[in-house]
């Protein structure tokens, strides 16, 4: 196929390498899946075919992960920039949920770097691109981007608080849409975040509520990931009892 006059021939070979360098980073060959990545993303991302736009974003995010693991942060950056660009360009849930990922990675990054406007803006657009896909993974993203909108909005303080409880309750919805444990650990500190707000705004039973839903969401979590969430729900919830009177359950 690589015989055939460009473009045909070249976004086949883009294709094919992408295909390549997911199996060599599987197989631990890293240095060769980065130099298969790059030259697959040289070659193809002029394309216009939405299937292999979805590959290639997927070789975007997988480069951007390999340069970060290596600490080459602004490689990475490119890297998940790239995958958010075409990822919006192939127009389905192949494009879309590795670019929502790569902007939630992108997020975490811009705060760890002391830049919180752009870390909202891309935590925002993790669930403005990853809801319409409507796939497990695309929803655990929305989910863990929501905690992340959340977490940030808890920094207000009082100003903030509205916003708060609005973005854990969509890490509640997401999460448990998502069917994955991973996205099942997001809904569970959600719910959480949720009985830490009613509390704080003395409405304890609604905080009860909330502190019961996270304990029934942990069955669904990875055990290991989960145990000090659900120690956390046991406490609150038996705290939060006893300032209801109710001293026999507290126990």
């Amino acid at each position: 196929s690589f015989r055939v006059p460009d473009p045909v021939g070249r976004h086949r070979r883009a294709g094919v390498l992408t295909r390549l360098g997911i199996l060599d980073q599987e197989a631990g060959e890293l240095l060769r899946a980065r130099a298969r990545y790059r030259e697959a993303l040289d070659l193809g991302r002029d394309c216009e075919s939405q299937h292999l736009l979805g590959m290639l974003t997927q070789a975007a995010f997988n480069l951007g992960l390999l340069e970060s693991e290596s600490g080459e942060d602004d490689r990475a950056v490119s890297s998940w920039e790239s995958a958010l660009e075409m990822g919006l360009r192939a127009g389905h849930p192949g494009g879309w949920d590795p670019a929502a990922v790569a902007a939630f990675n992108l997020g975490h990054l811009h705060a760890r770097r002391g830049d919180p406007l752009r870390a909202r803006q891309l935590f925002a657009s993790v669930v403005r691109i990853g809801e319409p896909s409507g796939t497990p993974l695309g929803r655990m993203a929305c989910a863990k981007a929501s905690l992340a909108l959340a977490a940030m909005a808890e920094q207000d303080g009082l100003l903030g608080a509205p916003e708060a409880e609005r973005h854990y309750g969509r890490a509640v919805q997401f999460g448990r849409d998502s069917t994955l444990p991973e996205g099942a650990l997001a809904a569970l500190q959600g719910a959480l975040g949720l009985g830490e707000r009613a509390v704080s705004g003395g409405r304890h039973a609604e905080g009860a509520q909330h502190y019961r839903r996270a304990l029934d969401i942990v069955e669904a979590c990875e055990a290991s990931a989960a145990f000090r969430f659900e120690l956390l729900a046991r406490l609150r919830l038996g705290q939060t009892l006893a300032e209801l009177g109710e001293r026999e359950q507290a126990a």
